[in-house]
């Protein structure tokens, strides 16, 4: 393996006041914590063999905001 690409994610719509923490912790696990822990992983590959590169892809929602989305902005705001 020579790259890793990082292009996954789930949105979610809802007032944000009403959604559960549940839904925001499952919403940053998938959208944040998973590329977090698989680009560690890779990268510690990556350094072994003296190559390798890693691409996240994000969203605009990270940057502009989305309205109904606030815990799926607030996770790919993460990302930037």
């Amino acid at each position: 393996m020579d790259i890793l690409v990082n292009n996954a994610g789930r949105s979610q719509r809802a007032n944000w006041e009403k959604v559960d923490v549940a839904v925001d912790k499952e919403l940053f696990d998938l959208n944040v914590f998973s590329l977090v822990n698989l680009s560690r992983i890779v990268y510690t590959y990556f350094e072994e063999i003296g190559h390798g590169h890693i691409v996240v892809t994000s969203s605009l929602a990270g940057i502009l905001g989305v309205p109904f989305s606030g815990s799926y902005t607030g996770s790919k705001h993460a990302l930037h």
